[in-house]
């Protein structure tokens, strides 16, 4: 049976996860976005290995490389309302 597809359909590239890495970290990071409120972006891109976005498995990701103002401006508002677990690392 085939993985569901990811919403994101723009251009993306592949990120390796590291131990201790969370989405918000990687969203931080000043080659990805350089804003860790955006982590619902790369959430949402890799839904298909990301079963909960607070615990991520060491597999490698994609990175959208040009996310929208409206998907930037969802990932705002879906992260004000995030809750983030005890090993959220936020």
């Amino acid at each position: 049976e085939p993985m569901p597809a990811s919403p994101y359909t723009g251009e993306s590239r592949p990120y390796q996860v590291q131990r201790y890495d969370t989405l918000a970290k990687i969203a931080a990071r000043a080659d990805v976005y350089g804003d860790g409120d955006l982590w619902y972006i790369i959430y949402d891109a890799n839904r298909d290995l990301i079963k909960d976005p607070d615990l991520l498995p060491r597999v490698e990701i994609m990175i959208p490389t040009s996310p929208s103002e409206a998907q930037k401006e969802e990932a705002r508002r879906i992260n004000e309302n995030h809750v983030p677990n005890l090993w959220d690392g936020m």
